[in-house]
């Protein structure tokens, strides 16, 4: 039967996700190659394949790939990707897009720009940044092929700066100048606060004698362990982690650890944004691993990331990829359902429904590839899609994470300028309701008296709900209601009065991810238990092996484009392996890195499952 790979025979060098990912789908495997109780037949075959095709023939028999076009539902990364590896083996598709514009979750808005002087007049509204770490080498893969590189597009992204702010409980700090105290935002008993003196003093030495101090001592007390067990034995650590897999990081530190409620609120407050600890206990694990061990898990912990960015915004990825692939995108074109044509038949033709296009109605498919978030995805009508329970349930109940951006466009780039401290790259960070402003990495070789663009506030979870609530429309009550607390929590940071930033604006923009009706959320957010079952279900195909799910959120890398690359990958191979190209398989493994999605056996044998809905 198949066997999960372990960091003692990772020969590729696989992030922790992507051991996770490998995991779950071979259990899942092998519970189908278990015969059941009543003596039947398993599910799927027990013994070895030994590289054969366990697909029977009957759902095979049909049109051949280069005869009848693949559906590609959704013009984002995924989308896009997708059509530039069918391209590669001359498979014909269409793309069809709810919206007016390619580049999904990946979007930069531009302001208008005067002629003179030439300045960076964006920011992204999406996508922005990408961690140098090893499990984002397919992402840089990319811009390679799209020529980023030789055009000096990739360009350095300051994570942080001197002079980078922090206020909390009404409290500044300035990175590099005051940030030694222990207690600095009078969180504390004694300083008037809730939280214990004990745990602002709390220290944890890292096994590489780092010493930790706080809050960053108490998270990693209590990540530490489960990390360590990974790092030694993946199976065993990880059937040990899934022991809390109920919990949700808040439940675990208040449950097992025993933290104070005032300590876990500290904790939060001071490491991410208000309630993501209500998130998965073992996705906070995975997570911290892989930035952890930013060169896979074979080599030791302690390297610095570096980020990058796309000078131009991260829309100049999208519309590289655009020009590169052959086919044509057909925008304002809303799937409102997918079908078989025959659900009786042993393979089925796939078609969809556009709203107002009738003449979609007549057109056939041999697979639909679906890239649009799987939140979108709930919206159409996929009775005849041949999605079995669990799939159906991972539709109605996979989170997907709000968040919001706002970007003022100022007179000037005062936070390089006029500032103090003055701030080049990097974020500040506050308890206020902008939470984190973004200064921009990439206008330092701009004209002195050109604009500037800053991201004023970003937020997710329920800081992005409550701040969305006023994203209505330029020029709304609402809106000018938005800008006036962004002023206030400026004014907070750096000191001038609020009516001086608004002087000082010449213009802004507000983009709420959860409240668009082409996201419906910005990432998909996995809750206590819902990774380790969801993701064995959303990585099969579904209707006989014809509906295929693609994107971030049916990868162990969700939120980040190279989760959305992975997927295309496995799902290509779905597709092969369904229709048993054995020639069409093997040029696609030699090109496909491997990854989270195993090749071989273990592929033919999920592959099977979705067509056998098991």
């Amino acid at each position: 039967m198949c066997r999960a790979t372990t960091p003692a025979t990772n020969p590729y060098n696989l992030s922790f996700r992507s051991l996770v990912a490998r995991y779950l789908v071979n259990k899942a495997i092998v519970a189908c190659q278990t015969r059941p109780p009543s003596g039947a037949p398993p599910a799927l075959p027990e013994e070895k394949l030994d590289g054969r095709n366990p697909v029977p023939r009957k759902y095979s028999a049909g049109p051949a790939l280069e005869d009848l076009p693949v559906c590609i539902i959704g013009a984002g990364v995924a989308g896009l990707y997708t059509a530039m590896v069918l391209d590669d083996f001359d498979i014909p598709y269409e793309i069809i897009e709810a919206s007016d514009r390619h580049g999904g979750r990946v979007h930069t808005y531009h302001f208008e720009t005067p002629e003179k002087p030439k300045f960076h007049n964006y920011y992204d509204v999406g996508a922005m940044r990408f961690p140098k770490i090893k499990i984002m080498d397919s992402v840089f893969e990319l811009f390679k092929e799209l020529d980023l590189y030789d055009d000096e597009k990739v360009i350095e992204y300051i994570m942080d700066a001197p002079g980078n702010i922090k206020l909390f409980n009404g409290q500044k700090v300035i990175s590099g100048v005051s940030d030694d105290e222990t207690d600095p935002f009078h969180v504390s008993v004694s300083n008037g606060g809730t939280v214990p003196d004990e745990y602002l003093e709390f220290t944890y030495v890292k096994d590489n004698g780092e010493i930790l101090v706080g809050v960053a001592a108490l998270l990693a007390e209590a990540y530490d362990p489960f990390k360590k067990k990974l790092v030694e034995n993946f199976e065993e650590g990880w059937e040990y982690l899934m022991q809390f897999d109920s919990h949700s990081t808040r439940t675990y530190l208040g449950q097992v650890k025993s933290y104070p409620f005032s300590v876990i609120d500290w904790m939060e407050t001071m490491d991410t944004s208000t309630l993501t600890y209500d998130l998965a206990f073992s996705e906070t694990i995975i997570d911290s691993i892989d930035f952890d061990y930013p060169a896979g898990p074979n080599d030791p912990p302690g390297t610095i990331t570096k980020w990058a960015c796309v000078d131009g915004g991260t829309s100049v990825v999208t519309d590289r990829m655009v020009e590169k692939i052959s086919g044509k995108i057909s925008y304002n074109c809303r799937v409102t359902a997918i079908a078989m044509d025959d659900p009786t038949s042993d393979n089925p033709m796939m078609k969809i429904s556009v709203q107002d296009h009738e003449e979609y109605e007549d057109k056939k498919y041999s697979h639909v590839i679906a890239t649009a978030p799987l939140s979108c995805m709930r919206t159409m009508d996929l009775d005849q899609a041949g999605l079995d329970y669990a799939q159906n349930q991972a539709l109605r109940t996979l989170g997907y994470g709000p968040s919001i951006k706002v970007a003022i466009k100022f007179k000037t780039r005062w936070w390089e300028q006029t500032s103090s401290p003055v701030m080049v790259g990097g974020v500040s960070s506050t308890d206020r309701p902008s939470r984190i402003v973004v200064y921009p990495s990439y206008s330092r070789k701009d004209p002195e008296d050109a604009n500037g663009v800053l991201m004023a506030s970003y937020c997710w979870t329920q800081d992005a709900l409550r701040l969305g609530s006023l994203i209505n429309g330029k020029g709304t009550d609402s809106e000018k209601a938005l800008l006036d607390i962004i002023y206030r929590d400026l004014a907070k940071l750096h000191g001038e009065d609020p009516q001086w930033y608004k002087d000082q604006t010449v213009d802004y923009h507000a983009y709420d991810w959860y409240h668009n009706q082409y996201s419906m959320g910005a990432y998909a957010s996995f809750g206590p238990g819902q990774f380790s079952n969801m993701y064995p279900e959303l990585t099969k195909p579904a209707a006989k092996g014809n509906l295929h799910f693609i994107g971030e959120a049916t990868s162990t890398h969700h939120a980040w484009i190279v989760g959305a690359l992975e997927s295309v990958d496995r799902g290509i191979s779905e597709i092969f392996i369904k229709e048993q190209r054995a020639d069409l398989i093997e040029r696609h493994e030699k090109k496909w890195e491997q990854g989270e999605a195993e090749h071989g056996d273990t592929a033919k044998l999920q592959c099977l499952r979705g067509i056998l809905g098991v």
